[in-house]
């Protein structure tokens, strides 16, 4: 196996080119646009950058509304899990949350189609972490399983390889002046001390039993979510660009002169007497005429919001702007969340597949017995006030308990029946205050 030739092969693919497209494009550094150069021949030189002309490079920050508003929709309440004993423990194998971990892998395979936890202990912990997909290079057998993983990154001025297999991490590393790897040594995926009346005696090298990185992809293609778009946005950008410089370029008026000589001083002079007295005076044959160049602001503007419904369309999302407003129903909403729906469900299915070879990690590893089934709600956006007269109009045949639970709102049962009780011998508000009792 030559893994030189696996690497340069994984560089050199249009997957990995979108890992680099999907973290430039998040961040609105997008490609096409910020390495738009506007050219001009120039006889004896040949085509250069043109300097008198303007060229903004306006980059559009939709795919990161794309990939947030997804990723939120379906992660942004949570991942609840089913088992209180894998609920109270999950969170102790990562740095934060295991919400904020999955939010984080959401969002990097989003922008790359696929996204890696790697295993590790330190200090005989277990504990997972994100590796940035251009730095792997996965290594499947003749069955499709995961049988290396290479991680490549540079520290300092040093190119670092390291080959992971199901027990141990080889380590190469190579000079910025150099051509071959040096192979530094083969470490255990994690080293366990051996102690004897408190005090460590030696150290063993141990692994896993099973290559410690697991994939979460985006979808069933293994495609971001730029893939379809990425043509789309980059003539978005163009077009906003160049509307911001035909502004710059044709906003100075045009002064024509007739009957008058071409020399530049004379139409210096003339331009210095218009300024300064508002007057010209002309001879009988002369005519001074003021042109203004028209930018054709419509056609321009007309083709953006194309553009941008034709983006929100393609990518299976929602742009939020058209739901501004409160007369829009929760029946309208949901059919304008039915393509995102479609979208998230595939986003789901790959998010349970990585959750169970997770908590099978953990349980092999750890010694755990977490039960991977799960719940997710998605982040629907709601008419509140329609919804919850909907639900108040249930009064009656369903229980005031009931009412309380079904309403989209967050209330305290126990401190809304301490209310209640509260209430219930102070003077209620529908009947009539007598003023008799009022104190003046």
């Amino acid at each position: 196996m030559d893994i030189n030739k696996r690497i340069e092969s994984r560089q050199k693919s249009e997957r990995f080119k979108y890992f680099i497209y999907g973290e430039n494009y998040y961040v609105a550094r997008n490609d096409l646009i910020k390495n738009r150069a506007k050219k001009v021949y120039i006889e004896g030189v040949g085509p250069v950058e043109n300097p008198f002309q303007a060229n903004y490079k306006s980059a559009s920050a939709i795919l990161k509304k794309i990939i947030d508003q997804k990723v939120t929709y379906l992660l942004g309440n949570g991942v609840v899990f089913k088992d209180d004993n894998t609920k109270d423990g999950i969170d102790d194998y990562f740095e934060y949350t295991f919400d904020d971990f999955m939010e984080e892998l959401g969002i990097e395979t989003s922008k790359k189609s696929e996204a890696w936890a790697y295993a590790y202990k330190e200090d005989g912990i277990l504990r997972f972490t994100m590796i940035p997909a251009e730095q792997l290079c996965p290594i499947y057998d003749e069955r499709g399983r995961l049988d290396k993983m290479v991680r490549q990154f540079i520290l300092d001025d040093t190119t670092v390889r390291l080959v992971f297999d199901k027990n141990t991490v080889s380590r190469f590393e190579k000079k910025s002046d150099e051509k071959e790897y040096e192979r530094i040594g083969v470490y255990g995926h994690y080293t366990k001390a051996n102690y004897f009346n408190g005090k460590m005696m030696s150290e063993e090298e141990h692994g896993f039993g099973e290559v410690p990185f697991i994939p979460l992809y985006n979808n069933r293609e293994q495609v971001s979510d730029l893939y379809r778009v990425k043509e789309d946005i980059d003539i978005y950008d163009v077009i906003k660009s160049d509307f911001a410089n035909n502004v710059d370029d044709f906003q100075e008026a045009f002064i024509t002169f007739k009957g008058y000589t071409g020399d530049l001083k004379h139409a210096e002079k003339i331009l210095r007497q218009i300024r300064q007295a508002k007057t010209l005076p002309i001879s009988k044959d002369g005519e001074v005429d003021i042109k203004q160049l028209e930018i054709p602001t419509n056609a321009r503007e007309t083709l953006l919001k194309i553009l941008k419904k034709d983006i929100y369309e393609n990518s299976m999302s929602v742009d939020i702007t058209e739901l501004s407003g409160g007369s829009i129903t929760n029946v309208v909403v949901q059919a304008m969340f039915a393509d995102l729906d479609l979208k998230a469900d595939q986003f789901e299915n790959q998010v349970v597949k990585f959750i169970y070879k997770l908590i099978s990690f953990i349980n092999k590893v750890d010694g755990k017995g977490f039960d991977p089934e799960i719940e997710l709600s998605r982040s629907l956006i709601i008419n509140r006030k329609e919804e919850s007269e909907t639900i108040l109009k249930m009064q009656g045949p369903v229980s005031q308990k009931t009412i309380r639970e079904l309403l989209p709102y967050n209330i305290d049962e126990e401190q809304e029946q301490e209310r209640l009780k509260e209430e219930a011998g102070d003077v209620v508000l529908n009947s009539k205050i007598n003023s008799d009792n009022v104190d003046e």
